[in-house]
């Protein structure tokens, strides 16, 4: 059996530019299969994201 199969999915880190639109759209009170659409991610996604932004009140970002 090969150990070295390569990953199936075509996942990508979303960008902080990509997170602020998603909030941004949401305080715009635009739904999530809405904000889903405009950004490209998958509901899932998005909805993760804004949970973890409501529970922490902010977003939280990379610093360079």
């Amino acid at each position: 059996m090969p150990t070295n199969i390569p990953p199936t999915s075509q996942r990508r880190e979303m960008t902080d530019l990509e997170k602020g639109k998603i909030i941004a759209y949401w305080e715009c009170n635009l739904p999530i299969t809405d904000i889903a659409a405009a950004v490209g991610r998958p509901w899932g996604t998005v909805n993760s994201i804004l949970q973890r932004y409501r529970t922490r009140g902010k977003l939280v970002v990379r610093s360079a």
